[in-house]
């Protein structure tokens, strides 16, 4: 019986999607049979006094596993007094520390984490590609393990019932098809890119619309230097529909934000999932395993997180459309959106949603991942080897330059960008 100190924030992030993350991952560890747990609450305004009585009562509990659970704040204070109190200690508990996307938001605070060398640390990361990616950063590869986000089966899955009744509510007859996207409407899900595919995806198949689901960000592309003022991209693509035909706009239907108890249905009632978010750190892709959760078909950058998800035996349903970093900026490859596209559109009412469902929940469901991080508790762990000359150029980056992957004279993608991100790339 191990005794497991998990340490997240009891609020709920703002990002929709970790709510979520964090929440089923302390359902994955709770389904771990003959373990005792202690939650510790650690926040942006948890005060250090507190966070050090947390420290004590998980050493006086004699806790063997210390677990980062949540993706903000940065854990440096964890980690810092958790380091000073076991200082004098030869046995220490093993570290399991789960990485989100926003790792690339913190590089100055990881490179302040040169201690942890004194302790032995297992890291999560939830998608193949992000596995390859943190692996750069670290001098010891092994020390990474996969365990992708999980879903809740209760949530997510299908039911034909529940499609034939959001078609209905939504007024869609058999012979109309409906392309979804759902997630932040922001330039760096590339929605731009999205709304000019589906005018020209209606020349060949007028039986289409389009569902949008989400709220517009201004956050635009900071690591490209990329900025937008309040409501810019929102006004863009206000802009882009309006240049398009009548028959075209009448077509595209924006719901907004919805709560998760609307998702389901709508993944269920759609018939197509499109996502071409070339995001810098698109680390997994929460809505593509909710929607193939649901059984639905999807096309998709293959980019970061998003190469996870074609699976075995469902490989036709899952398009993955290639991307190139090129001087300015990541490519989707238009020949490949064109083929594959082609290659899906017609079929998909023959789309399998039954066999999509079970193929991918039997990947990210609650059960395996609890699977997964029970392996990990039970298996050996080695002392932490330290943080790669990688990860150094990218803190010093970071702190010095307003743009850190762009050239200042030629303003192109520079060196440091590639050297980073060519884990996230297909190399063939």
């Amino acid at each position: 019986m191990s005794k497991i100190a998990l340490f997240y924030s009891f609020n709920p992030s703002n990002w929709i999607s970790c709510q979520k993350i964090v929440f089923n991952l302390l359902k994955s560890y709770q389904a771990i049979e003959g373990n005792e747990f202690r939650y510790y609450h650690y926040n942006t305004d948890t005060a250090h006094g507190t966070l050090l009585n947390h420290i004590h009562d998980l050493k006086s509990w004699n806790a063997d596993k210390v677990i980062i659970l949540d993706h903000k704040p940065h854990p440096l204070p964890i980690l810092t007094f958790l380091h000073q109190e076991y200082l004098m200690d030869s046995v220490r508990p093993d570290l399991f520390i789960h990485v989100y996307g926003d790792f690339s938001l913190y590089y100055k605070f990881w490179d302040m984490c040169s201690f942890l060398t004194h302790w032995k640390v297992r890291w999560f990361c939830a998608s193949e590609r992000q596995v390859k990616y943190l692996q750069q950063m670290l001098n010891d590869k092994d020390s990474v393990s996969l365990c992708p986000f999980p879903i809740d089966t209760s949530n997510y899955h299908f039911n034909q019932s529940i499609r034939d009744q959001q078609r209905k509510e939504w007024g869609v007859d058999k012979d109309q098809k409906v392309l979804i996207y759902t997630g932040r409407l922001s330039t760096q899900k590339r929605i731009h890119t999205l709304i000019k595919y589906f005018s020209q995806l209606k020349i060949k198949h007028p039986e289409f619309r389009l569902h949008l689901y989400g709220e517009f960000d201004n956050m635009a592309d900071p690591f490209m230097g990329v900025w937008k003022p309040e409501g810019e991209y929102f006004a863009e693509i206000m802009r882009l529909i309006q240049t398009l035909s009548p028959e075209v706009q009448k077509d595209i239907y924006w719901f907004g934000g919805v709560s998760n108890d609307d998702l389901p249905r709508a993944y269920h009632g759609a018939d197509l999932l499109v996502s071409f978010s070339v995001h810098h750190d698109e680390d997994y892709g929460m809505t593509v395993a909710e929607a193939l959760s649901c059984g639905l078909p999807c096309l998709l950058t293959d980019w970061a997180g998003y190469g996870s998800f074609k699976f075995s035996g469902i490989e036709e349903w899952v398009k993955l459309v290639k991307v190139t970093i090129k001087p300015h900026g990541r490519l989707i490859s238009r020949n490949e959106l064109n083929q594959f596209s082609d290659e899906l559109i017609p079929k998909l009412d023959q789309a399998p949603r039954e066999k999509i469902s079970k193929t991918s929940l039997g990947y990210f469901s609650i059960e395996k991942s609890s699977q997964r991080i029970q392996n990990e508790l039970q298996s050996h762990q080695v002392q932490f080897k330290g943080f790669s000359p990688l990860l150094k150029r990218l803190s010093v980056a970071h702190q010095n330059f307003t743009f850190p992957f762009i050239d200042s004279q030629s303003k192109k993608i520079n060196q440091l960008y590639k050297d980073t991100y060519c884990a996230y790339v297909r190399t063939n």
